[in-house]
């Protein structure tokens, strides 16, 4: 095999291998939520979010059903690859970029941290939110962090 094929291969295996924006931000969220579980304060900052570019949140709830989502949402194939309207073990994080666009839409295990205290609150990369000490953990926003 010539340089440049080996070179072009591992350049191609190496694309494939990269994570998407969407699994970059729920992998960064877990990893703020399990260190925030360590801490006396228990306190996740989102605007340590900073896998992708966003302004806005909003968790949908288990059994979701698509027919109530947004529009914009309706028509993303992400949603319909994580199937919030059958599931009860995850909840849909959607982060919306400054035009109002969904940036990164993702699955977030409710044994991590049960978000659906939240569904239907959107909230901002100025706010954080608080895990409580119950199993699984359920947050409580707060603004301007």
């Amino acid at each position: 095999m010539s340089r440049t094929a080996a070179w072009l291969a591992a350049a191609l295996a190496l694309t494939a291998c990269s994570p998407t924006p969407d699994e970059r931000a729920a992998a960064q969220l877990t990893q703020l939520a399990q260190t925030a579980l360590a801490r006396p304060d228990r306190v996740v900052v989102l605007r340590e979010l900073d896998a992708v570019a966003w302004q806005r949140a909003e968790v949908f709830g288990p059994y979701t059903p698509e027919p109530s989502l947004p529009e914009k949402l309706k028509r993303d194939a992400r949603v319909s690859t994580i199937g919030i309207d059958g599931r009860d073990d995850v909840v849909m994080l959607v982060l919306w970029d400054a035009q109002q666009q969904p940036a990164a839409v993702f699955a977030f295990p409710r044994g991590t941290a049960d978000l659906s205290a939240i569904a239907g609150q959107p909230f901002y990369r100025t706010d954080c939110f608080v895990l409580g000490t119950g199993q699984p953990p359920r947050p409580a926003l707060r603004a301007n962090c």
